[in-house]
């Protein structure tokens, strides 16, 4: 795949060292190329290695294995020494390829919209920049001539786990991972099938200044892409190539907390609004267009294989396969289990971009303007690396493949599992990569794992232990809890050989521990050794603080009566409404040797038996170390007699003992070796002495500080657990934050099911938010969904739905479980005859619903012409009323201003069908003015007192003060003239009398009083008043009046 000149790069800050071509070797490479057959080899030394596939077949050609040399063999290898040729093995291959039928439309709406213009797409002269050679056309495949960058955070990854040895395994790592890629994109599904030639291959080991983090926000994928795709068009314009590949080492999920800023930046490719972590991006319709032929991908392990060759897809037009095509094939939206082929999507979505590219005459796949270089293909990518250092390239050195109970016959082809071992089982996001091997005798082809169906197999190799690692028995030291022992770990690998080629593994585990103190139990007086259960607390007392918890209620517990669980430290939880008490797992454990049952203690996480004559802890007898292997152990020393009339004991994990037979031979007074604690309260207390008060769990203001006890008796009064407030420094509210201690969130929920029938996976997830946290991101069970199902054969084809014209035909098939993939219908178009020309109409439908639910709307019917012609309408329409529609009625008037909440209200109805927009209710502020001598304005003039002639009006004001606070009347009149009144009666001359000083001004007037008014006022003392009225030819212009005081309700405070 690279070619012979390929520009070999390692970019520095200071200098930037160029080689053409790959390094040089003592290798001879040859290419064959004929109809059918193609081929590549290399003569390395004396040893051959190479690939030959002709027609169907696949040969390849090694080095004769050392696990398969015979004598003969082993002579002719010191013969070597002076020039004898080598054996060689020559192993064929045939595919297993099964097409998996399905239907799809394309639909771009919901991708990146294609291109307007086509045009536009331009295509650099061929060999600027480069060897002026032929253009090379193939028309059997075609050909992506492909730049390969490596960005400076992932070299500084392989520079710290490889050291000088980094340049050879990355190269290698890309090697392996492009191989890969032209395996996929020459599979038989997809067509034309492409290949691959590396012109460019660039390692930053100091980062462009165009692509520095600052440059695109550590890793935002559209930044760093956009900067990526114009960094590589102005270095194209000298060597061009089709695409260009970005392998990012940006993957894991950090975070960095600036102290002044406290801002939170994110470390991984991620996707903005919402910074949704991804693997890969490249520019849809990218490819033969030299500013946008580019993507960005992760590239610290192997899934850079499936993302690369997704995002490739995207650059030749391909779209996701959802919702026309199923979810199993490359161009799923995400990657998961088998996912190793092509839909007919993709093939649609690619073929029809090749068009369009030919079209315009714009395809650049179709030529190459270097020669193909040589395939470094010796061996396939999952023969260069095992299972287990797959798996160590996803998750770290401390996993391997897990072998699990899934029904699935392709195992690791299909999913590949690894795991660690104290922290279960986790799924990787791909399958095995190409010729891993899957069993005996077998190795991953396609998503299947076939037979290796060649004359000289891979010999199988079962895995077999190593000698158990010898421990020094000086650096023995004892747990700080009661009862435990001392143990140091030993340990041994399955690496003697280790299993190959579908091996079996080793049988039994891999730890044990060897007991170098057995009286560590001792020491109850001794303050530092405390309980388990203090052990535990104060470790859940330590989350709670940490966390800030409120839940977390500080009480650790040790389940003893679960094995698997018994060495881990669990945290009970305050659940409200809880009908049982509830524990988390924050990953803590008891430390090596804490007891964990009847004569069990902690290794490693796991909860082993006491065997071996008390001298180890091992999963199997057989397990038991030699004397050489032990330590030598001092004697159990004697803490106690045994008093008269016993005949029980109690040792100091609280366990009561009856003495055997044997033990009852035994004198009264004889020395125990093993029992710390007697029975009489005349020797010894019930409980322990109290452990040292633990730290509080406060770091400022209030806390809680507690101390435990252990019960040398089956039952104890009292508390094992004291409890007691302490009291630090005030907090202060503004404090800095420690982000020394590594800090998880909490899990997340567990995901639905990966499948709707059998056996499938679910997964939770956790965040490190601080530090550099222990344990896994992620935990993952199995999960059990209901049994597959299985179809039976499809029914015959039903007659076809119309007599004439255009029908269905339908069949069916029936499920025999409760799920069964695929669809249990299918039907196609049919046509029996031509429909008569006359037609006649089938009867009128009902009506439809109205278009609206209040107010004027339109309704519709339709019917159906048999036959090609009928005379009429086949649809008709009409207007439909539906109740009024809800409406406002006008707002009524204001009320009044109120005094006391200086507002006033209006409201309004609502008529119709249905509910009103809007408030039935309104109000506003609003002030009552009042002069400066504690009245209120005057009001408005009250009507005329009469409808003709002259009459009376008054108006009124309102005191909002004392008595002392409004001088003069509350009441004013003033004369009123209406129309002449007409002239009958006696009395026709008489006229209104006003009178100003209450003198009358003539005989002929007449005058009388009013009645007096009401009592005006609020409380307390009010005013009456009367006026008199004046009748005759000579009455006063003004009115005389009197006033009174009056008596009004007592007020409720001064100042009424």
């Amino acid at each position: 795949m690279f070619i012979p000149d390929v520009l070999v790069i390692h970019r520095y800050h200071n200098y930037t060292p160029v080689e053409i071509g790959p390094k040089r070797t003592n290798c001879v490479h040859y290419a064959v190329k004929e109809a059918d057959i193609h081929g590549i080899f290399s003569l390395c030394g004396q040893q051959w290695r190479g690939t030959l596939k002709v027609d169907d077949d696949l040969y390849t050609l090694q080095p004769l294995p050392e696990g398969l040399a015979t004598l003969d063999d082993i002579l002719t290898k010191r013969r070597n020494l002076v020039g004898e040729p080598k054996r060689h093995v020559l192993y064929k291959r045939s595919p297993f390829m099964t097409d998996s039928p399905s239907f799809c439309g394309v639909d771009t709406s919901y991708e990146r919209t294609m291109m307007d213009d086509p045009t536009k797409i331009r295509k650099m002269p061929i060999g600027v920049g480069g060897p002026q050679s032929p253009v090379v056309m193939h028309s059997e495949k075609l050909t992506m001539e492909i730049a390969i960058f490596v960005d400076n955070e992932l070299w500084l990854k392989y520079s710290r786990k490889y050291g000088a040895a980094a340049d050879e395994k990355l190269t290698d790592f890309m090697n392996t991972v492009i191989h890969h890629v032209q395996i996929l994109y020459q599979d038989q599904s997809i067509s034309p099938q492409l290949e691959f030639s590396v012109v460019r291959f660039e390692v930053f080991k100091t980062q462009p200044k165009a692509l520095k983090g600052p440059k695109h926000g550590h890793g935002n994928a559209l930044s760093y892409l956009n900067a990526f795709c114009k960094y590589q068009y102005y270095l194209s314009t000298r060597r061009r190539w089709d695409f260009a590949l970005l392998f990012s080492g940006y993957k894991k999920n950090w975070m960095s907390i600036y102290p002044t800023t406290r801002r939170i930046c994110r470390y991984d490719i991620h996707r903005p609004p919402s910074d949704r972590t991804i693997s890969g991006i490249a520019r849809l319709y990218g490819v033969c267009d030299p500013l946008n032929s580019c993507l960005l991908a992760e590239g610290t392990d192997f899934s850079s294989v499936y993302i690369t060759t997704h995002e490739i897809g995207h650059g030749l037009g391909m779209l996701h396969d959802e919702p026309y095509c199923a979810s199993n094939y490359i161009m799923s939206g995400s990657l998961g289990a088998g996912k190793v082929h092509w839909s007919k999507c993709s093939n649609r979505s690619f073929q029809t971009y090749l068009k369009k590219l030919n079209y315009y005459r714009r395809n650049c796949l179709i030529s190459a303007q270097f020669p193909v270089g040589p395939i470094n293909t010796t061996l396939l990518p999952g023969q260069k690396y095992s299972a287990d250092e797959q798996c160590q390239m996803v998750h770290g050195s401390d996993y391997n493949r897990v072998k699990t109970s899934e029904r699935s016959t392709e195992g690791i082809c299909h999913m590949l599992w690894c795991g660690q071992n104290n922290w279960g089982r986790i799924i990787t996001s791909h399958p095995a990569l190409e010729g891993t091997t899957c069993a005996a005798g077998k190795y991953c082809r396609g998503g299947k794992c076939i037979p290796d169906r060649s004359k000289n197999p891979p010999k199988v190799v079962n895995g077999a232990w190593s000698s158990w690692k010898r421990v020094s028995c000086s650096a023995c030291s004892c747990p700080p809890i009661i009862s435990s022992i001392g143990v140091l770990k030993s340990e041994r690998t399955c690496t003697n050989p280790a299993p190959e080629n579908g091996g079996a593994d080793c049988s039994g585990s891999s730890h044990r521990a060897i007991v170098c103190n057995r009286n560590c139990g001792l020491r109850p007086h001794i303050a530092e050794v405390v309980s388990a259960k203090l052990y535990t607390s104060r470790i859940c007392a330590g989350h709670r603080q940490r966390l800030k918890d409120a839940t977390i209620n500080g009480i650790g517990v040790q389940l003893t009566r679960f094995s698997s669980r018994a060495c881990k430290v669990f945290c009970e939880i305050n659940v409200t409404n809880a009908d049982s008490i509830n524990f988390r797992f924050f990953g803590d454990w008891m430390p090596d040797g804490s007891p964990c049952g009847d004569n069990h203690y902690c290794i490693n996480g796991k909860c082993l038996p006491l065997d071996c004559r008390d001298s180890a802890l091992v999963f199997n007898p057989s397990d038991c170390p030699t004397e050489s292997e032990s330590c030598q152990l001092e004697p159990k020393r004697p803490i106690g007699r045994i008093p008269a009339l016993s005949n029980s004991i109690i040792d100091n994990s609280g366990d009561r003992e009856t003495l055997s037979d044997e033990d009852k031979s035994r004198q009264h007074g004889e020395m125990l070796d093993r029992v710390t604690d007697l029975p009489s309260n005349d020797i010894l207390p019930s409980w322990s002495p109290w452990s040292a008060w633990s730290d509080c769990s406060a770091s400022c203001g209030d806390g809680i500080k507690t101390r435990g006890r252990t019960c040398w008796r089956d039952h104890c009064d009292g508390d094992a657990i004291d409890r007691d407030s302490c009291r630090l420094q005030p907090c202060v509210e503004a404090r800095s934050i420690d982000f020394k201690d590594p800090l998880w969130s909490s899990w997340t929920e567990w995901t639905p099911c990966s499948t709707t029938c059998g056996t499938g996976a679910r997964a939770r997830y956790r965040k490190c938010i601080i530090g550099n946290c222990p344990g896994s991101y992620n935990e993952v069970q199995q999960c059990e969904m209901p049994a597959c199902g299985h179809w039976t054969s499809w029914s015959a084809w039903s007659d076809c739905s119309a007599t004439c014209g255009v029908g269905v035909r339908r069949r069916s098939r029936l499920c025999d479980g409760s799920r069964c993939p695929g669809d249990q219908e299918q039907t196609f178009m049919c046509h029996e005859r031509a429909c008569d020309l006359s037609g006649e109409w089938y009867s009128w439908s009902a009506w439809s619903p109205c278009t609206v639910t209040c107010g004027m709307g339109e309704r519709q019917r339709s019917r159906i012409c048999k036959g090609t012609k009928c005379n009429g309408i086949a649809t008709m329409s009409e207007q439909c009323k539906q109740a009024e529609c809800a409406a406002w009625a006008p707002w009524e008037q204001w009320s009044a201003c109120s005094r006391s909440a200086g507002m006033r209200f209006r409201s309004r109805q609502c008529h119709g069908l249905g509910k009103c927009v809007g408030h039935n209710s309104d109000s506003e502020h609003c002030m009552i003015f009042v002069n400066s001598n504690g009245w209120t304005e005057w009001s408005a003039w009250s009507d005329c007192s009469r409808t003709c002639g002259v009459g009376l009006r008054r108006r009124y004001r309102t005191c909002l003060g004392t008595r002392e606070m409004c001088p003069g009347d509350f009441k004013a009149f003033e004369t009123c003239q209406m129309r002449d009144c007409p002239q009958t009666g006696p009395f026709q001359h008489i006229k209104p009398l006003i009178i100003g000083n209450g003198h009358p001004q003539s005989a002929a007037n007449e005058y009388s009083w009013s009645q007096w008014s009401h009592c005006i006022g609020h409380c307390g003392t009010g005013i009456r008043k009367r006026i008199r009225l004046c009748r005759g030819p000579n009455c006063p212009a003004n009115v005389l009046s009197e006033s009174q005081y009056c008596q009004l309700l007592p007020c409720g405070g001064p100042g009424r």
